[in-house]
């Protein structure tokens, strides 16, 4: 597939018109065309600024221009062709420099970020997705009201508090493998919190080993964090080996952010 083939799969993308077609070849594409998978997300914030622009109207006339002219070139009209130097890419130009303003302090805002400014900007814990103990009729058993309190004080983000009440759950149910692995994300992430980024790997790689089905859900936040711990421990490597993995899962929802990461890593 040749350049402009795909900046057309990259534009149908970002306004949401992939058909099944493109949607297939899409997702080759960014599976295995890291290059490509970069450049979807480079895009992202000039095609943002297209609409912030209000700009969707002119881009619809060129684009009538450009179908028009490849279904009868003898018309008098402007004569938009597609290959290198061609008015339809330069009028693109001009317009995507336009986008570019708005897009550039947001690169610039990225570039100027320390170490710590970017875990803080990328850690931010899913705690919607966790399920706290309801109380019912005839209260809770004294170890659900640890889970409770243990949960209630991770969704608070209060990690100094939850980390150990997490840890002191767990051993209650020592004897079960399933909950003692599936709290270990719980307590990976208060630990990445805590800024503890090697018992942190430690915690999320025992949890990323159970492959129990109730667990599938949270992987990707998983391996989230554990990139983000990898970061956070000096260990670069890792972080990018796994920043591309997410990168290239076109639907993992920190695709995008892995992929700003890795950019940024990328740099230093």
């Amino acid at each position: 597939m040749n350049d402009f083939a795909k900046m057309q799969l990259i534009e149908a993308y970002h306004s949401q018109q992939l058909d099944a077609t493109q949607q297939s070849q899409f997702d080759e594409l960014y599976l295995n065309d890291i290059e490509f998978a970069k450049q979807v997300e480079d895009f992202k914030p000039i095609f943002e600024g297209f609409e912030m622009l209000h700009l969707e109207a002119f881009e619809k006339q060129i684009q009538s221009w450009e179908i028009a002219n490849q279904l009868n070139p003898q018309v008098n009209q402007p004569q938009l062709v597609a290959h290198k130097g061609g008015l339809w890419r330069k009028l693109m130009v001009y317009v995507a420099a336009a986008a570019i303003l708005i897009a550039a302090p947001i690169f610039y805002w990225n570039s100027q970020l320390t170490e710590n400014e970017q875990f803080a900007h990328f850690f931010d814990p899913n705690t919607m997705a966790v399920m706290i103990p309801a109380v019912r009729a005839g209260g809770l058993t004294p170890a659900k009201e640890l889970e409770k309190k243990a949960l209630e004080a991770y969704v608070r983000k209060d990690f100094a508090v939850a980390l150990p009440l997490l840890q002191e759950y767990s051993n209650v149910h020592k004897d079960s493998v399933r909950i003692v692995k599936s709290m270990k994300l719980y307590i990976g992430i208060s630990q990445l919190g805590l800024n503890k980024p090697a018992e942190s790997i430690a915690s999320l790689k025992d949890f990323l080993s159970f492959n129990e089905e109730t667990i599938s859900d949270y992987r990707q936040e998983a391996e989230w964090m554990l990139a983000l711990a990898y970061h956070r421990n000096g260990q670069k490597d890792e972080a990018l080996d796994l920043l591309q993995q997410i990168a290239q899962q076109p639907n993992n929802e920190y695709s995008s952010n892995a992929q700003k990461m890795y950019g940024m890593l990328n740099q230093k």
